[in-house]
């Protein structure tokens, strides 16, 4: 039985001298095969790797130091097919193992140095891999630093939305309401006045204009800050306003939450009740209906949401006035606030048998 006559410095040595023509040969049995900077990402990996070699490189190589430019390159490892891969691996182990042949030494010894060159591309895999993992941490730790930011935004543009809302309405409140409510006294004192059937026809018909103004109006400032906005808890705001929205109204609001809620961040609360209030103001402009269901549910990361009618529903395809409205200024804004904050957001309608918008938002 043959000794071993190589000492495991001499066996990394030996593969040390084999190293630059066995690269060589295996880069041109790989050209066109494989990108150039793949190659070249192999190649510094390699040499990294015997390099290190038999001094406790396990420890390095799992925290992915020691190599610079890893991080641009290594996205090209991950656009490696199987068989490509597979291809990568076998002509490294055969370019090596022929430069082996050729060394002056003992079958034994180049056995033993082609078993250094499997445990070479062993550990070249793990060193691979475990720089690819550090980048996708890194990448990872960058991503949801930009989505925290993203959040921030978000939400200091929503409370400065809501912040305009208030003002608008009190400002709404304070001037043209309280304009048509003077304008409507003094309709009632000209009533009194007026001896003329005609001028009283006319006076009653502009009454009812501005009686339709004023209540329209008074609509408008109620949207932009309704009352149950200032309540806690998603539930309790949307339970509030449904009850305020069927007394308004004379549409029954079904309000059901199908399991525990979960605590949100007020932005949260703010905009899935605002995407709540215009699917119900739809279904009052638009659907003939005489019921509604909304229903919430949370589960560990989403929240889920949907607002059913019985009206009358549309087809897509048609310009109905019902297919106008979804369609327009109210349907943008509600999809807009639920993609801010990352959600989905669908609408399912068909004539005569109601319309049903769903949406979920990951919390």
């Amino acid at each position: 039985m043959e000794k071993t006559l190589l000492s495991l410095n001499e066996v990394a040595s030996k593969l040390e001298t084999v190293s630059e023509p066995a690269l060589n040969k295996w880069s041109e049995s790989l050209q066109g095969a494989v990108s150039g900077e793949l190659l070249e990402y192999f190649k510094q990996r390699i040499h990294f790797v015997l390099e290190r070699m038999d001094r406790g490189f396990a420890v390095e190589l799992s925290m992915a130091r020691g190599f610079a430019g890893c991080e641009e390159l290594s996205s090209h490892v991950l656009l490696l097919s199987e068989k490509d891969y597979w291809l990568v691996k076998d002509e490294l182990s055969k370019a090596y193992k022929e430069q082996i042949q050729l060394l002056p030494l003992g079958q034994f010894d180049k056995r033993t140095l082609e078993r250094r060159v499997d445990f070479l591309i062993d550990v070249l895999e793990d060193s691979v891999a475990a720089n690819l993992i550090s980048a996708l941490f890194r990448k990872s730790e960058q991503l949801e630093a930009e989505k925290q930011n993203v959040r921030k935004t978000l939400c200091d543009v929503t409370r400065l939305l809501e912040k305009d809302r208030q003002r608008l309405a009190f400002d709404l409140h304070d001037g043209p309401a309280q304009a048509l409510s003077s304008a409507l006294l003094q309709a009632d004192i000209l009533e009194d006045l007026i001896a003329s059937a005609e001028a009283k026809r006319e006076l009653a018909s502009l009454k009812s204009i501005l009686g339709q103004c004023l209540q329209e109006l008074r609509s408008s400032i109620y949207a932009l800050k309704p009352q149950c906005i200032s309540k806690k808890g998603l539930a309790t705001m949307v339970k509030a306003y449904a009850k305020q929205f069927s007394s308004r109204t004379g549409i029954k609001v079904e309000l059901t939450i199908e399991s525990k809620e979960a605590e949100l961040p007020e932005v949260y609360e703010i905009n899935v009740f605002r995407v709540i209030q215009e699917a119900l103001n739809n279904v009052y402009k638009h659907a003939q209906a005489t019921q509604v269901v909304v229903s919430i549910s949370f589960s560990e990361a989403t929240l889920f949401c949907s607002v059913e009618d019985d009206g009358v529903g549309f087809n897509a395809g048609a310009r109905s006035r019902r297919a106008q409205g979804l369609g327009g200024y109210g349907l943008a804004s509600m999809r807009d606030r639920v993609e801010q904050f990352f959600g989905t957001f669908n609408i399912d309608s068909q004539l005569d048998r109601g319309t049903c918008i769903t949406f979920s938002i990951p919390i």
